[in-house]
């Protein structure tokens, strides 16, 4: 049990270390001064990039220190601490170092999907129909905004 606490301590501390914690600690920071300027909202598209890019710093750390401070005190009581708390703790951590490796620059933008039937008749169509389907349920599930475009079926504009 221990020895799975060291573990998951050091993983954590590899994805600070990597995630830049101390630097986005900063710049959070910078952001809250930012936000609490009185000319914010003087120009609006600013003050909206501002207040969202703290939002999202502050989720991200906030999560980041949540799971420290769990993990930092599970290794301080080892011998309460159980085999569910554990693998709470490693799925929680899985999940931030899925969010690391995918928080590029381009990561946190949208997408433009198209899907095309091509040749293959009735068939095509009704496969394209189920995938349009399966995509807008996936954006669904994840709360995602999705906004469907023109639709062009058997030559028909709807």
């Amino acid at each position: 049990m221990k020895a799975k606490l060291d573990e998951l301590a050091a993983r954590l501390e590899k994805l600070l270390l990597l995630g830049n914690f101390d630097a986005k600690k900063q710049a959070l920071a910078y952001l809250k001064t930012q936000s609490e300027a009185p000319g914010l909202w003087q120009d609006q598209t600013k003050a909206k990039t501002i207040l969202k890019q703290l939002t999202d710093l502050q989720t991200e750390v906030d999560n980041l220190q949540q799971l420290q401070d769990k993990i930092n005190s599970a290794r301080e009581i080892v011998d309460a601490v159980s085999e569910a708390d554990l693998n709470q703790l490693e799925t929680e951590l899985a999940k931030l170092e899925k969010i690391k490796w995918l928080s590029g620059p381009y990561d946190r933008g949208g997408a433009i999907i198209s899907i095309h039937s091509g040749q293959g008749g009735t068939e095509a169509m009704d496969w394209t129909a189920m995938l349009k389907r399966m995509y807008l349920r996936y954006a669904e599930r994840k709360n995602w905004k999705s906004l469907m475009g023109i639709i062009l079926q058997k030559n028909k504009l709807y």
